[in-house]
């Protein structure tokens, strides 16, 4: 396996425009590969982000339940009262 990378750097190095092509596809598969990287990072977060909001709420709705005022929801969870009334917590 060596070898067979050494020979075609052999034959990548003595052509320029060969070696130029070979690079500019290099670029274009690492390019690939980091745009690829960060959208499943970016996708995580973003999962990461609704799961907590969807606690928070699943938490203000048990807490609405059990008789909490709006104000201790909303200090507990972080919501705001917007938020707590749009999913009808109250």
């Amino acid at each position: 396996m060596i070898e067979k990378a050494i020979e075609e750097l052999e034959y990548l190095s003595q052509d320029e425009k060969t070696s130029q092509i070979y690079e500019e596809q290099l670029m274009a598969e690492f390019d690939y590969n980091s745009g690829i990287y960060v959208a499943f990072r970016d996708g995580k977060l973003e999962g990461k982000q609704e799961g907590i909001l969807e606690t928070q709420f699943e938490t203000a709705r048990k807490m609405g339940q059990k008789g909490f005022s709006a104000t201790e929801i909303q200090e507990i969870t972080g919501l705001s009262e917007d938020e707590i009334r749009e999913r009808g917590i109250l």
